[in-house]
């Protein structure tokens, strides 16, 4: 009981912008569903029905909430909604204890696809600045999608309007004939669909 009424207490004491929890990743698809984590760097911050907004301006207004997967006093995991091109904010939107603004810490893109017959994958391009998007930033490499487990070899590929736009991918295997059902957001193969 000390512990959260001290924590309380602290968290009453400073300012509701700053720096008190991580993100990870910080970029990704204005066609959302990226799954983020959220993890404190203070102890105990998030409540149990909590609620997470992505938001546009540095005062953590206006917004769209995201979809909480899983939640503990520590850590948050998340899916973000869709969202154009802009660096958002963060807003934690507690029903107890006060609430936490962390302006500029999630960068939404429209990404482009390509598909790599000989590498067996798919390149992420970072449409805003025509440039690669590591879809694996723990990595020193510059990540795409992986296709070689499914031995494919990608031949076409259509996003899709299912759900948000270009949420999903269907990739063509020019070698199996078969279809990757592909999460765009997520950098993973869902589900191979057999066509012959």
């Amino acid at each position: 009981m000390k512990l959260k009424y001290f924590l309380f207490i602290l968290l009453i004491s400073i300012s509701i912008k700053g720096q008190y929890f991580k993100v990870y990743p910080n970029a990704g698809s204005v066609a959302g569903g990226t799954r983020v984590i959220l993890k404190s760097e203070v102890g105990q911050i998030f409540e149990e029905d909590v609620k997470v907004k992505f938001t546009v301006d540095s005062n953590c207004t206006y917004g769209s909430y995201a979809k909480i997967i899983y939640n503990d006093s520590e850590l948050i995991i998340l899916e973000t909604p869709p969202f154009y091109e802009v660096n958002a904010g963060i807003f934690i939107d507690n029903p107890k204890i006060p609430d936490l603004c962390k302006p500029k810490s999630y960068m939404y893109f429209a990404l482009g696809y390509t598909s790599n017959q000989l590498s067996s994958d798919m390149s992420v391009i970072n449409t805003r600045y025509n440039k690669l998007f590591d879809t694996n930033p723990s990595t020193p490499e510059i990540d795409g999608i992986d296709l070689s487990c499914y031995n494919a070899i990608p031949l076409g590929s259509a996003m899709t309007n299912y759900g948000a736009e270009g949420r999903y991918i269907g990739q063509i295997d020019g070698y199996n004939g078969d279809l990757l059902w592909i999460d765009a957001s997520n950098f993973e193969v869902l589900e191979t669909i057999k066509l012959q």
